[in-house]
């Protein structure tokens, strides 16, 4: 039950970033669907997972990708601002909501692929 709820609380934020991935596909068209539709099937993983368990072999495809995605979007933030030259506390500390959502979704992902083993909810 514990890996459906974190599942579902994966599938919210997920969805949150989503409606705002929308904007920037519809915008960007071609390069915003390569950078976020992974983040999108993702979602739809997480979504299955929280009502469903799935055998194992998808599980661990489910949380696996999920840590793939949510590592790659925190490094590519942290060599952004690394990038620029110098770091400031505006990049540390202003997008607080990517930071803290990254390194929770990482977090729960790689906990969900080392623990996800049983066949019960």
């Amino acid at each position: 039950m514990k890996f459906r709820f974190l599942a579902g609380v994966l599938a919210a934020g997920g969805i949150g970033w989503g409606f705002w991935s929308v904007v920037a596909i519809v915008t960007f068209h071609t390069l915003a669907s390569l950078i976020f539709i992974p983040g999108c099937i993702i979602t739809v993983g997480y979504i299955v997972r929280c009502f469903r368990t799935p055998q194992l072999s998808w599980r661990r495809v489910i949380w696996g990708a999920s840590a793939f995605v949510q590592g790659a979007w925190l490094v590519a933030f942290i060599v952004a601002i690394i990038s620029q030259g110098h770091i400031s506390a505006d990049d540390v500390f202003g997008p607080i909501i990517a930071w803290v959502w990254w390194i929770f979704a990482l977090g729960v992902s790689i906990y969900g692929l080392c623990y996800d083993k049983r066949q019960a909810a």
